[in-house]
């Protein structure tokens, strides 16, 4: 059955997309080299995702103080990814790319105001089905509908875990996670854990909240709208501007949404340490915080919504080593399939295997790594091409196009399109030939969300508003 779907994917897809046999190729053809391809067949993965996320936000990529001990731990026993770039700013497109290896724009799984019955098709190979057919048990856990059975991201899933946020903060279910993989199992394991915090509500457990907005004191949900969507959604669409208290306020509401997520992690992430488990943790997109006059997520693709924490650790990867070569979420798929081995050769896709670059080797060669925002009601999206100093992003469907220098100006407050234009025009017609090589297949309109799915999408504050997180 995989075998077949391969076939039917490479068929479709053309233009711009590898396959999984040449995606290690950087330069000559080299001979097979002793090292980490396969290095981890048979043994067990976790991925683990932190929803809405930025890099910046955790100890590891600067924050001072820093609220993730724990995953500062794990950055420092492994590998770091400084410039990593998520396909889409928000998860339902952004967590497919990582499942499947492509775009949102060949994918399919996207759209504006709403919520679509979208459902990935079965031509499509996801990630856990490579794991599946490598004789894996494959488990998802997941708090986020965006992240399910409710789009076909059960697809290779032989356990699929739907885990309700109102009832389990996080704690519970990485407990759960900790104690599956405790269990004896005649065959390895690949498991993949969606939880939903830090995204918002920002709602941290009381023990989490410094003194400057009531250390030990429950939020009460029913006075208090900071952090909220609905109030985020306010702000977007003019008709409020938090002031200065109130920004402070979001930001340790998140901070502290952060904190309860490292702490209820610190000992699922000790224990796969422990067991010499690969574990990946990464974010399917960041989150705004006034920069550009904004919060929340969804429509923009500056930097504060697209660059995300990538971090591995397994005792045969690098200790300690920070890359700072551009990647993309679209990556992880073929350095899994290389690292463990997996049957996926034929498998056409958008990212490269990242093994020769940990093995100490060169960066995937491309122009540039691409991303885009969510579509708004009124067709407005942004994509951006990134070439590792310098971005082009263009606003849909005007077509205004702006240059920024991040190395110079990391806020992308100074357009210097003028002073680069040759830069500019490059970048320009690369994204425009990205844009002309995308042709959504894989996802079809199927059936209609549960009641229960609805319910969870509307309290993440994604149903029916074209102007909020």
């Amino acid at each position: 059955m995989i075998l077949r779907a391969r076939t039917i994917v490479a068929a479709w897809f053309g233009a711009g997309l590898l396959t999984l046999g040449a995606c290690g190729d950087t330069s000559a053809p080299r001979e097979e080299p002793e090292g980490l391809r396969g290095a981890l067949a048979g043994q067990d993965c976790v991925v683990i995702l932190l929803d809405a996320l930025r890099a910046d936000a955790l100890g590891s990529y600067g924050a001072e103080p820093s609220p993730s001990p724990a995953l500062d731990r794990l950055a420092s026993n492994g590998v770091r990814m400084s410039q990593a770039i998520s396909q889409a700013s928000w998860t339902l497109p952004s967590t497919t790319s990582l499942f499947t290896g492509l775009y949102q724009e060949t994918h399919g799984l996207q759209f504006s105001v709403g919520i679509k019955p979208l459902k990935l098709v079965g031509a499509a190979v996801t990630l856990a089905e490579l794991f599946a057919d490598a004789g894996y048990a494959t488990h998802s856990f997941t708090q986020n509908t965006f992240a399910s059975d409710a789009y076909g991201l059960d697809q290779g899933f032989e356990s699929f875990n739907m885990v309700n946020y109102f009832v389990d903060d996080g704690d519970a279910m990485a407990r759960q996670v900790r104690e599956l993989l405790d269990e004896p199992s005649e065959r390895p394991r690949f498991v993949y854990a969606h939880f939903r915090r830090p995204h918002t509500p920002y709602d941290p457990p009381a023990e989490f909240l410094n003194d400057a907005v009531g250390a030990g004191q429950e939020i009460d949900r029913e006075a208090e709208s900071l952090g909220t969507d609905a109030r985020i959604s306010q702000h977007n669409s003019g008709k409020l501007r938090f002031t200065p208290g109130e920004h402070a306020r979001h930001l340790e509401l998140y901070r502290a949404n952060i904190r309860a997520t490292d702490a209820h992690l610190a000992d699922l992430l000790a224990g796969l340490q422990a067991a010499g488990t690969l574990v990946v943790v990464l974010s399917d997109h960041g989150e705004a915080f006034g920069e550009h006059e904004r919060y929340g997520h969804n429509w923009l693709s500056y930097q504060e919504y697209v660059h995300i924490p990538w971090l591995m650790s397994h005792p045969e990867l690098p200790r300690g080593a920070v890359f700072d070569e551009p990647v993309m979420t679209v990556d992880v798929l073929p350095t899994l399939a290389e690292l463990f081995a997996l049957e996926a050769d034929s498998l056409a896709v958008h990212g490269s295997s990242l093994v020769p670059l940990l093995e100490g080797g060169a960066a995937p060669r491309r122009a540039a790594v691409f991303s885009s925002s969510r579509v708004a009601g009124n067709g407005r999206q942004q994509l951006t091409a990134f070439d590792g100093r310098y971005k082009l992003l263009r606003d849909l469907p005007g077509g205004r196009e702006w240059l920024f220098d991040l190395q110079a100006d990391p806020g992308e407050l100074t357009d210097v399109t003028a002073e680069h234009a040759e830069l500019a025009a490059r970048l320009s017609a690369l994204l425009t030939d990205w844009v002309s090589s995308q042709h959504a297949s894989l996802a079809s309109e199927s059936g209609e969300l549960s009641a229960e799915s609805l319910e969870n999408l509307r309290a993440l504050g994604y149903l029916g508003d074209d102007v909020g997180g």
